[in-house]
């Protein structure tokens, strides 16, 4: 079975401190304030964590212990993470419900799954029957095509004020490698 602590690290590696891009969404509180993001936790999730929406200083004081948390609570839960067999595979599946969302990552997953030969329903959730599947498919296989997946995934998206950030979601993407 995967382990959130084995899988945090890849997060953090990607998800460095304070930063305010103008042309992250994310950045932005639901008042339309640019207050960024830190350790990767996004404005919008900061306000559903908090119960409000988060000034700067919210965000730029935000410690790498209370994001862990938010992490293992919005993230790592949502996929099941706990229920993936292997850690290789919950490790990438689990960066791009950071970096997409989680029902993003969710559909992404059960797309591959579908082009791998499974009949799963493209509802945006993870559940019991992804999981099954998932875990019933050789990881090697998963892996790569999700890898795929998720670059051409990052392609479709790239375009207007998401160009800035294309070479970063693909440098992402390549760090990640199956181990066993």
């Amino acid at each position: 079975m995967a382990n959130y602590n084995q899988a945090i690290p890849f997060i953090l590696k990607h998800e460095g401190g304070f930063q305010k891009h103008p042309n992250d969404k994310g950045n932005y509180n639901s008042l339309g304030q640019l207050v960024g993001t830190n350790y990767g936790i996004s404005a919008p999730v900061l306000e559903r964590w908090k119960g409000y929406p988060p000034s700067e200083s919210d965000m730029r004081n935000l410690s790498l212990t209370e994001s862990k948390e938010i992490y293992k609570q919005y993230f790592w839960r949502p996929i099941w993470g706990d229920a993936i067999l292997d850690q290789d595979v919950a490790n990438i599946v689990f960066d791009h419900s950071v970096n997409a969302g989680t029902g993003n990552g969710a559909r992404l997953v059960q797309r591959t799954l579908n082009k791998l030969g499974h009949s799963l329903t493209v509802d945006g959730a993870i559940g019991s029957k992804t999981i099954a599947a998932l875990n019933a498919t050789d990881p090697h296989f998963f892996f790569y095509a999700f890898k795929e997946a998720r670059v051409s995934y990052y392609n479709k998206i790239s375009g207007g004020r998401n160009s800035v950030f294309l070479n970063g979601w693909l440098n992402r993407v390549s760090h990640f490698e199956k181990k066993k």
